[in-house]
């Protein structure tokens, strides 16, 4: 099973991709759902509110390449524990994708399982942290958990680069 090949195009008005209590599952025996590319706005044009929302999911989502462009809202979002479910999620991927958000956090994620690296991630004027990892831990001891190549964070009004209660390696560039 696959969600590969998708765009959400930006229009000014409305947000990118929202899953809520979804499982990602393949086959029905725990292998990973490939998303391949995915794009949601285009530096052009942004969506309004958040790019990618994942709160409460299970299983596995691999990304191809993960290209988000937003305005107001969050760009890539991960919570399991919103409504107290606590759940298990394995995020993979990303690519050489771009992770561009104005007025808002780039990548707020709490907690997961994950093996993320992306080209470049920019949070602009964001009223909070401008990236926000709580949980975050390599989908094994040792191994990578987030790779950013170019990582910018201005005018945020909290800490630029918050990780906490997180194992694996992190590298920024």
């Amino acid at each position: 099973r696959s969600f590969s090949g998708n765009a959400v195009r930006g229009n000014g008005t409305g947000g990118g991709i929202l899953f809520t209590a979804v499982d990602f599952d393949g086959d029905g025996a725990g292998t990973a759902v490939s998303a391949g590319t995915l794009n949601i706005g285009q530096l052009a044009n942004f969506v309004q509110g958040d790019g990618l929302s994942l709160i409460d999911t299970t299983g596995e989502l691999t990304l191809g390449t993960l290209s988000i462009y937003n305005n107001g809202g969050t760009g890539l979002e991960v919570d399991t524990k919103t409504n107290g479910f606590n759940t298990d999620f394995t995020l993979n991927g990303g690519g050489s994708g771009t992770i561009l958000t104005t007025n808002g956090a780039a990548l707020w994620l709490d907690p997961l399982t994950m093996n993320l690296s992306f080209g470049s991630v920019t949070s602009t004027n964001s009223g909070g942290n401008g990236v926000f990892i709580d949980g975050g831990n390599a989908t094994a001891a040792g191994n990578n958990a987030l790779t950013v190549t170019t990582l910018s964070v201005t005018g945020s009004t909290s800490a630029g680069l918050r990780i906490t209660n997180s194992t694996g390696t992190f590298n920024f560039g």
